[in-house]
């Protein structure tokens, strides 16, 4: 499921009506491209839980850094620290 999360106004009604828990801020690998409620996302993002207040649905999507940080504005949750994965698979000794 997704939802048009562009403008104040979306994202104060989808706070409204779900529970919002920021998952994960990483970058996506070079050439990499992930589809996010606000259009085409090409470098960094943030991955959101949303658990519907009154039903029994929960389901997770992806914003760009820009939206995140407005969402975490409305939930008072801090920012995340960047999850960069190339950097972490080259600190694992194999």
């Amino acid at each position: 499921m997704s939802f048009d999360c562009r403008g104040d106004k979306n994202k104060e009604s989808i706070v409204q009506d779900y529970f919002l828990t920021p998952l994960m801020y990483t970058t996506l690998l070079e050439g990499r491209e992930k589809l996010g409620c606000c259009g085409k996302l090409e470098r960094e993002y943030y991955v959101f839980r949303a658990k519907h207040k009154k039903e029994n649905t929960e389901f997770c999507f992806f914003v760009g850094k820009h939206c995140a940080e407005k969402f975490l504005l409305l939930i008072k949750h801090p920012k995340l620290e960047l999850f960069k994965p190339v950097v972490h698979l080259a600190q694992i000794n194999f």
